[in-house]
């Protein structure tokens, strides 16, 4: 039978349930001075008034007087709790909290005790529901560690697949409202632990539940981490870092009050703490350099005690905030190859990812993820395959035979692929040098449907990944294209730069794009690097597509970088202003004055491609063409046929009396006998103006004659057309009952626009219209000056030209444009100019 031991004053009494519950029930132990109470069976009961729930067996003694009887290992808690386990005795006056210090009698009116642990009824809540009602019932004399158990519980019950706050968001929080302001209202009186034990769990339910606890209780948090710094220990530390990062708070007080206490107490900390704090840091990409080199120093002593998600936690770490530390990693690489088989699918790609990042890639551990990969490859998600590849291209450690299996696996997942997935895909097997036809193509096609998706650097890297495969999409292309216009603004300069030259490279004109890509390049252009600025210039010069602003500008910016620019850039920027006609002759002379002293660093290509501008630009530059002419002799050879046409023709337009021995040198010709059929018509035909310009300075021919005529067969072929202009100009003549004729072909192979007789001499008549000079320049090109060369050298016909300038000057000098007055103009220019040859000159 249930029995109750109650000392009220002086007197004790024994009294059964039926009397325990009336006094609970009049309210008398509000009144009374009650001592202690003292049951003696394992049976239940419930204070219905004081909202407390107790089992007997139990001892509970309240602030004022000595716990004594059966339980006396029972410690009694500043709320009047008792726990097992603690000192049984208290002194007269005071009760003793769970610290083991006495706490003083704060009021004179009893507290009723729970007869039960409070403690052990939330650690058997089967819901949270459970737990917010027992602090519902407890509210008044709830303390803070109470406050800070429920929220642990409540995080256990979550992470154990509790469903009642999966995303419930912040409207439906109120559930926890009465919790949350409590914890709210004490956080003042919260000691270190409870602080670090709470900011832990409220992350967990945050990350667990994608919960919104609310900035109030974040912040009032955040204070009480700065107050208390000087009291954390290196776990609570650890602790409250993983939590402030795993909730993203970024409060830069606290975070450089973190600096000060993390390097204060690192050598306490162990592996799992190191590797944890340097994951917080980096996932709210708070950068402390010297809080990292102090870590490494400790982490270096404990390498070995680290596991597979300490590993790839530090180095990913590291990577993310592009800090470096080469013995760490070095270290780290060489104890992660005996544990490669403990990492999980995501430790892998994050180990892989991270050497690749901070471009320390460790041959003999990328084989070993190669190979743990591989036979664990099934694991992975579509996000860590991705990952991996991008390690590997990015590292430039080559593993055919994995990327072929992860393309497999990912054409079958296409449907799970992020856009972000996608991007760095096929940016890495472009990168890697792995063309997969159907892997591309299967890819473009997942695309099309989420093509809105895709934000900048997901379509600059895409289209850059399908031009440098050489793989053609075009549906794909036009719609990225589409997507793109609207978004253009967001791109950043390498952006434009490499989306345009993915276009121009890939052969697809969308001159909408071009001209926005234009629009928005020219007033930021000042921060494209060398590379951007001559990739953008030579898109743009690639697809035809002319913007003089935008090269005026280009030439600008990349005269007050030309010292930053490389070789393959200085062969590009001229490339792509010869190929436009744009003129810019500083920037040209600052080229060559740049490319002089690294000249033999540049590749056969980017050689032919500099004094093929040159010449093409009508610019010589003697001491490069020297200096050109001297390094491509031994390398001939190694030369595609196209490189070596390019090269052999803008020496032949140069025609620089230094670089006569060149062209006429041995090596060359011996080169295009053994390689004559592998040119195309263009080659084959800049072989014969080569072959002509031997005939001006040698007066000798360089070929054989089955391979001269060969050469001239192709170059009589080449397409010609009569413009408008030169039709203009053929009815004036007839007007004037001149005698001439068109097209006609000269011995050399050249075809003259007119061929005439006047004053008994045979002119020829070229009509030079704008194709012929530079744009916006009376500048001849280099191909106009070679023509009317050899044609007055070779071929001894005077020459005269029309330039298209002139004749439209003399014809608008009149309101009324008529034959008469282009007569005149005409009949000026043949008496001037009859008497000598044309001077070929700028």
């Amino acid at each position: 039978m249930l029995r109750f031991y109650v000392k009220v004053g002086n007197r004790c009494s024994n009294i059964g349930v039926s009397r325990f519950n009336a006094l609970v029930a009049t309210g008398s132990f509000q009144t009374c001075n009650l001592k202690f109470i003292r049951a003696g069976v394992n049976t239940g009961l419930t204070l219905e008034n004081q909202n407390v729930v107790y089992r007997s067996n139990s001892t509970v003694g309240l602030a004022g007087e000595t716990v004594s009887g059966r339980n006396r290992g029972e410690r009694v808690h500043r709320n009047g709790r008792v726990s097992i386990g603690g000192a049984g005795h208290v002194r007269k006056g005071h009760a003793r909290a769970s610290n083991g210090h006495l706490i003083s009698p704060s009021i004179s009116t009893v507290e009723v005790s729970r007869m039960d642990s409070f403690l052990d009824e939330l650690k058997n809540c089967k819901s949270v529901t459970d737990v917010v009602n027992l602090h519902a019932r407890e509210r008044s004399s709830i303390k803070p560690d109470d406050l800070s158990f429920s929220w642990h519980q409540i995080s256990r019950l979550a992470s154990r697949g509790n469903r009642e706050l999966n995303g419930i968001g912040i409207e439906k929080s109120l559930i926890l409202q009465a919790l949350h302001d409590d914890t709210l209202s004490s956080i003042d009186s919260f000691g270190p632990k409870n602080i670090a034990a709470i900011c832990h769990k409220l992350a967990k339910l945050e990350k667990k539940c994608q919960l919104n606890i609310g900035s109030d209780i974040w912040e009032a948090l955040d204070r009480q981490i700065v107050r208390l710094a000087d009291s954390f220990g290196a776990r609570e530390i650890s602790n409250i870092t993983w939590a402030l990062a795993s909730s993203n708070r970024s409060s830069e007080d606290v975070w450089h009050t973190l600096d000060y206490i993390t390097i204060r107490n690192a050598h306490k900390y162990n592996p799992q703490e190191i590797s944890n704090t340097l994951w917080a840091y980096a996932k709210v990409g708070h950068s402390s350099p010297e809080l990292f080199v102090r870590l490494a120093e400790v982490a270096l002593t404990r390498i070995d005690e680290y596991n597979s998600q300490d590993i790839s936690n530090t180095v990913w770490a590291y990577a993310k905030l592009g800090l470096s530390s080469p013995e760490l990693f070095d270290k780290i690489a060489h104890v992660s190859l005996n544990k490669i088989d403990q990492f999980n699918s995501q430790g892998l790609a994050m180990t892989a990812w991270a050497y690749a990042k901070v471009g320390r890639p460790n041959p003999a551990l990328y084989e070993k993820i190669a190979e743990e990969t591989l036979r664990r490859v099934l694991e992975f998600n579509s996000q860590g395959l991705a990952n991996i590849v991008w390690a590997f291209a990015t590292a430039g450690h080559s593993s055919p035979v994995l990327f072929e299996k992860i393309a497999q696996i990912s054409l079958s997942r296409c449907h799970q692929l992020n856009s972000q997935d996608m991007a760095n895909m096929l940016w890495a097997y472009a990168c890697a040098g792995c063309s997969y036809p159907q892997f591309f193509d299967g890819i473009a096609k997942a695309c099309l449907p989420r093509i809105q998706e895709f934000g900048s650097q997901n379509i600059a890297n895409i289209t850059w990944a399908y031009a440098t495969s050489s793989h053609s999409s075009p549906q794909l292309f036009k719609e990225l294209a589409d997507v793109a216009l609207p978004r253009l603004h967001q791109f950043s300069p390498q952006e434009l730069g490499n989306t345009a030259w993915a276009y121009a490279t890939n052969g697809h004109h969308s001159p909408a794009l071009f001209d926005r890509i234009a629009m928005l390049s020219i007033p930021q252009m000042n921060e494209f690097n060398s590379q951007e600025l001559s990739n953008i210039a030579w898109a743009y010069a690639k697809v035809g597509h002319y913007s003089p602003v935008l090269f005026d500008r280009i030439s600008t910016v990349s005269l007050s970088k030309i010292e930053t620019f490389n070789s393959q850039d200085m062969a590009n920027m001229s490339w792509a202003f010869a190929t436009a006609a744009h003129p810019s002759p500083e920037l040209f002379r600052n080229i060559a004055s740049n490319a002089l002293p690294s000249i033999r660093e540049f590749s056969s290509q980017e050689l032919a491609n500099l004094v093929w501008s040159f010449s093409t630009m009508n610019i010589l530059s003697p001491s490069l063409f020297d200096q050109i002419a001297t390094i491509s002799l031994p390398r001939i050879h190694d030369m595609s046929s196209q490189t070596f046409a390019n090269m052999v023709w803008a020496y032949t337009v140069s025609d620089l009396p230094s670089c006569i021995h060149f062209a006429s040198h041995p090596t060359l010709v011996d080169y295009a006998k053994s390689q004559i059929n592998k040119f195309d018509n263009k080659g084959v035909c800049q072989l014969h103006q080569w072959g002509l310009w031997c005939q001006e300075r040698v007066s000798d021919k360089v070929f054989p004659s089955s391979i001269s005529s060969q050469c001239a067969e192709l170059f009589v072929l080449q397409d010609v057309s009569s413009s408008s202009f030169q039709k203009d100009v053929a009815r004036v003549l007839n007007e004037m009952g001149i005698t001439f004729k068109e097209e006609v072909n000269l011995e050399s192979g050249y075809s003259i626009d007119i061929l005439l007789t006047f004053n008994d001499e045979i002119i020829a008549l070229e009509v030079d219209g704008p194709s012929h000079y530079l744009k916006r320049s009376k500048r001849k090109n280099g191909s106009t000056k070679l023509k009317q060369r050899q044609i007055c050298n070779v071929d001894k016909v005077k020459l005269i030209s029309v330039p298209y300038w002139e004749w439209n000057k003399a014809t608008a000098n009149s309101k009324t444009v008529d034959m008469k007055n282009k007569e005149i103009f005409l009949r000026s220019l043949l008496e001037e100019k009859s008497i000598r040859n044309i001077e070929v000159a700028a």
